[in-house]
C-alpha cells in the first residue's frame, strides 16, 4: 500500500469529519473551536502512530528478508548434501541393476538364437 495514499485518505477523512462536526454541532463557537483543536490533535497523534507503525513494519520486513536469505542458503546447502549422499548410496544398487539388465538382455539374445539354430538343422 502506498504511504502517501494512506496518509492522504486519513487526512481527507479527518478534515471531512471536522467539517461535518462544525456544521452539525449545536455547540457555541468557542466550544466548537476547542473540539476542533482536540480533533486536530487527535488526528496528528494518529498520523504519528501510523508513521511509527509503518517504520516498524518496514524494519520487520527488512529483517525477515535477511533471515529468509540466510535460511534459504542453509536449506539449499543441506539439500545439495542430501542429494549427493543419496546418489552415492544408490550408486552400487544402480550398477547392480544395470548388470542384471545386461545379463537378462544377454539371456534373451541367447534364447532368440536357439530357435534359429533348431530351424536351420
Amino acid at each position: 500500500m502506498d504511504k502517501k495514499a494512506l496518509l492522504f485518505g486519513l487526512l481527507t477523512g479527518t478534515i471531512a469529519g471536522m467539517a461535518t462536526t462544525l456544521f452539525s454541532t449545536p455547540l457555541s463557537g468557542k466550544e466548537t473551536r476547542e473540539k476542533a483543536k482536540s480533533s486536530l490533535s487527535c488526528a496528528k497523534s494518529s498520523i504519528n502512530a501510523i508513521s511509527n507503525n509503518l517504520s516498524e513494519v518496514k524494519s520487520s520486513v527488512k529483517t525477515l528478508s535477511e533471515v529468509s536469505k540466510e535460511t534459504f542458503t542453509e536449506v539449499t546447502g543441506g539439500l545439495k548434501t542430501s542429494v549427493s549422499l543419496w546418489q552415492e548410496s544408490t550408486k552400487p544398487t544402480i550398477q547392480k541393476l544395470q548388470q542384471e539388465l545386461e545379463d537378462i538382455q544377454s539371456t534373451v539374445d541367447e534364447l532368440n538364437q536357439l530357435p534359429k539354430n533348431k530351424e536351420s538343422k
